[in-house]
């Protein structure tokens, strides 16, 4: 999560930030204040219930629960109150009709869906959501499923559209949705499709720009978007690629610039972004090479005011994070790690601000 979804979800009156780290440990996430000015917060205690491994998260745009998928077991997701003041409150009942795990998770831009991206047929699950109930129905699969294992799903901002990434033909997939009638007649695929397979998916705040990452070079691509049209021509590619596989991929919320999480060097490169021009020099790396991640990375995310990027990543302490300023690029250090570190290796992360 790749995941300006989770910052479209932000009122413009919201005064709060939180960041949700998803991890290979028990309690399995944790959830932090977040102020860029600062860095993390004190660790929210523990949800007195906890599942099992988790991988993919996300806030409900009002930011009164959460929601995680499972990796390696039924019931394949969770969901818990969240009150920004008091922290994790009570488990929901478990969802039904979640065929496998792996891959992320998301709640539209009106907080009355939750998409999961999965193992086994179909792969991509639609429920009805609510804040004070959780999991409802499951929505009809798509008619035209998705191929292979799916790793990301994210909302257009105006909650007409899914897209999906996924392993195989055209390694992304969008759907036009409805509310009342669920997943429409999947868009045709980009006539320059990514190379390989897409591990991360996300679309601009405008909605006008889709981005994804994927498994070979150039480590993601980025077309217009339009929900009558579906995918434009694809961008140019950078004059300087990241280095490895593109795992993730998070647009800022002014849209101004575009952040790819990768397998090697440096693991996230950050590029300036015009939409109908498309990519920018890269950003140089600015880091203090003690800084960055320690191992792969998994996902990283803007925060919801621009000014830094939160990663989740293998290998202690799991997050970092590190200033940005649009036009200038990254900081030189990090920002000091949680005072209570994710337990285990970080996987999936989430921003939220109400």
């Amino acid at each position: 999560m790749s995941n300006i979804k989770k910052l479209m979800m932000a009122g413009a009156s919201s005064k709060d930030s939180f960041v949700a780290i998803t991890h290979t440990a028990t309690p399995f996430f944790s959830v932090y204040p977040w102020d860029s000015a600062t860095g993390y917060g004190t660790k929210f205690a523990n949800p007195s219930t906890i599942t099992f491994y988790a991988q993919g998260i996300d806030f409900s745009p009002s930011g009164s629960s959460i929601v995680h998928t499972i990796q390696y077991q039924s019931p394949w997701a969770a969901a818990y109150a969240f009150d920004k003041s008091t922290g994790i409150g009570a488990k929901r009942s478990n969802p039904s009709g979640i065929t496998g795990g792996y891959g992320n998770i998301a709640i539209s831009p009106d907080g009355s869906v939750v998409a999961i991206a999965h193992a086994n047929i179909p792969r991509i699950t639609a429920l009805a959501y609510s804040d004070s109930t959780g999991f409802g129905s499951k929505y009809s699969n798509p008619i035209q499923g998705i191929p292979f294992d799916a790793f990301d799903v994210a909302w257009h901002p105006s909650g007409d559209s899914i897209a999906v990434a996924h392993q195989s033909n055209d390694n992304v997939s969008v759907y036009p949705w409805s509310n009342s009638t669920g997943f429409g007649t999947k868009y045709s695929g980009p006539s320059t499709v990514p190379n390989s397979i897409g591990y991360g998916v996300t679309f601009s705040p405008s909605g006008n720009d889709i981005a994804v990452a994927h498994r070979s070079t150039p480590y993601f691509s980025v077309y217009p978007w339009s929900n009558s049209t579906g995918f434009g021509a694809k961008y140019a590619n950078p004059s300087t690629l990241p280095s490895g596989r593109g795992v993730s991929v998070s647009f800022s919320p002014s849209g101004n610039d575009i952040a790819v999480g990768h397998h090697s060097g440096d693991f996230f490169a950050v590029y300036p972004f015009t939409s109908g021009t498309g990519l920018g020099t890269k950003y140089p790396r600015g880091v203090n090479v003690a800084d960055l991640p320690s191992s792969t990375m998994e996902e990283l995310s803007f925060s919801p005011d621009g000014a830094a990027i939160i990663t989740a990543h293998q290998g202690a302490p799991g997050t970092h994070a590190y200033t940005f300023t649009s036009g200038v690029g990254i900081g030189y250090y990090a920002y000091s790690d949680p005072s209570t570190i994710p337990n285990g290796e970080g996987k999936g992360i989430a921003v939220g601000e109400f």
